[in-house]
C-alpha cells in the first residue's frame, strides 16, 4: 500500500508537471503564432506599398533621368552644329576655330556616352531589375506564408503529443487511485480491531512482568487501529457530476450498511470520463466519509445534493423517446410537418426533465404517436 500510495504521488506529481507544460507550451506557440502572422501582414503591406508607390516613383525617375540625358545631348548636338556654322562663316583664326570646335567634340562625346549608359539603365531597370525585385518580393511572402503553415501544423502536432502523454498520466493517476482504494478496502477488511476507540487495558500484564513470566497466564494482545475518515468513490453521469465542486458538504446513504445518511465531503473530482457496461458515460467522484464505515467495494450509495438550477428548460418525460441509449422527441418544424430531434437530457424528477441542447425556447414538441395526449 505504501509502494501505491508513492506511485499515486508520483502519478500526481507527473500529471501536474505535464499540464504546466502544457499551458507554457500553449503560451509560446501562441506568442510565436501572433509574432509569425504580424510578420507575414507586415511584408504583405511593404509590398502593396512597394507595388502602388516605389513602383511609381522609380519608374519616374529613371524616365526622368534618360529624359534629361537625351535633352543634354540634343543640346551639345545643337550647339556644336551652330558653333560649326558659326566659325565656317567667321573670320577667325583656325587655330582659334579648332580649339574652341575641338572642345564642343568632346563635350558632345561625353553626352553620347552620358545618354546610352541611361538608355542601357533605363533598359536594364524595366527588363530585369524591376521584374526581379518584383519576383524576390513574392518568394519572400510565399516563403512567411509557408513558413507560418508549417509552424501550425508543428504546433497542433506538438499540442497533440502533450495532450496525449497528459492523457495518459491522468489515467495512470486514476489507475493508481483505484488500484489504492482497493488496498485500503482490503487493509479495512483484514485488519483486526479494538473493540473500542481508546487504549486496550489487559489487567493479565503487570509492571515488571517478562514474556517468560506470563507465558502460562494465555494472554490475548490485539492491535489497535483507529481508522481514519474513509473514502468512498461514486461513478456518476457527468451532468451530475458538473453540479459539484470540491468542497461541498452532500448527505449519503449506503443501503447495504444500514446505517441511515452520514455527511461527507467532496475532496475531488474526475476530469476523464469512462464507460460503464451499458456504455454510459461516468466520471469519478471522491467522497471523504464523516464516521467511520466498513466499506468496501461494490457497495452502491446514493447522494443527496441540493442544487438551485436557475432559468432551466424542462420537458415532461412522455414526451421523451429512446432508443440505443440516445433521447429523442418530435418538434413541429415552420411547414407544420414534423421532424426527429436528438436532445441531451440533464437532471429531472419522476414526469419531468432538464434538456441541456437540442431544443430551443418557444419550439413546440409533440408526443409521440405510440403516447396518449397532445403537443
Amino acid at each position: 500500500m505504501r509502494s501505491a500510495q508513492e506511485g499515486l504521488e508520483g502519478a500526481k506529481f507527473r500529471s501536474g508537471i505535464l499540464n504546466d507544460e502544457l499551458t507554457a507550451l500553449r503560451r509560446g506557440h501562441a506568442l510565436r503564432l501572433e509574432r509569425e502572422t504580424q510578420d507575414l501582414e507586415r511584408a504583405e503591406k511593404d509590398w502593396k506599398h512597394f507595388l502602388t508607390f516605389t513602383v511609381e516613383q522609380r519608374t519616374r525617375r529613371m524616365n526622368n533621368d534618360l529624359q534629361r540625358a537625351e535633352n543634354s545631348l540634343q543640346v551639345a548636338e545643337t550647339e556644336f552644329t551652330q558653333l560649326d556654322k558659326m566659325y565656317r562663316e567667321a573670320r577667325l583664326s583656325d587655330d582659334t576655330k579648332e580649339i574652341v570646335l575641338e572642345r564642343t567634340r568632346k563635350s558632345l562625346v561625353t553626352q553620347r556616352e552620358a545618354a546610352e549608359l541611361a538608355r542601357r539603365e533605363h533598359n536594364q531597370f524595366f527588363a530585369r531589375d524591376l521584374p526581379n525585385e518584383k519576383i524576390e518580393w513574392q518568394r519572400s511572402i510565399e516563403r512567411k506564408k509557408q513558413d507560418l503553415e508549417s509552424l501550425r501544423a508543428a504546433q497542433v502536432l506538438a499540442e497533440r503529443q502533450k495532450v496525449e502523454e497528459l492523457t495518459k498520466a491522468e489515467r495512470t493517476v486514476r489507475d493508481t487511485q483505484e488500484t489504492l482504494d482497493g488496498f485500503l478496502a482490503d487493509q479495512q477488511r483484514l485488519t483486526v480491531t479494538a473493540p473500542f476507540a481508546g487504549i486496550l487495558r489487559y489487567s493479565g500484564i503487570e509492571i515488571g512482568d517478562s514474556l517468560s513470566d506470563n507465558a502460562a497466564k494465555n494472554s490475548a494482545f490485539a492491535e489497535l487501529h483507529r481508522a481514519g475518515p474513509l473514502h468512498l468513490r461514486l461513478a456518476m453521469p457527468p451532468q451530475e457530476a458538473a453540479l459539484l465542486k470540491t468542497g461541498d458538504l452532500l448527505r449519503v446513504h449506503v443501503p447495504d450498511l444500514a446505517r441511515g445518511e452520514v455527511e461527507s465531503e467532496v475532496i475531488a473530482l474526475g476530469n476523464i470520463a469512462t464507460r460503464d457496461a451499458q456504455g454510459n458515460a461516468r466520471l469519478a467522484v471522491t467522497l471523504r466519509l464523516a464516521v467511520d464505515l466498513r466499506m468496501r467495494v461494490g457497495l452502491r450509495a446514493k447522494i443527496r445534493h441540493d442544487v438551485l438550477i436557475a432559468e432551466t428548460l424542462t420537458l415532461p418525460r412522455a414526451f421523451i423517446t429512446t432508443h440505443k441509449g440516445e433521447s429523442y422527441c418530435d418538434v413541429r418544424t415552420t411547414a407544420g410537418t414534423t421532424e426527429r430531434r436528438a436532445v441531451v437530457l440533464g437532471l429531472g424528477a419522476n414526469d419531468v426533465v432538464q434538456i441541456l441542447n437540442g431544443l430551443q425556447i418557444d419550439e413546440v414538441v409533440v408526443r409521440p404517436a405510440s403516447k396518449k395526449g397532445g403537443s
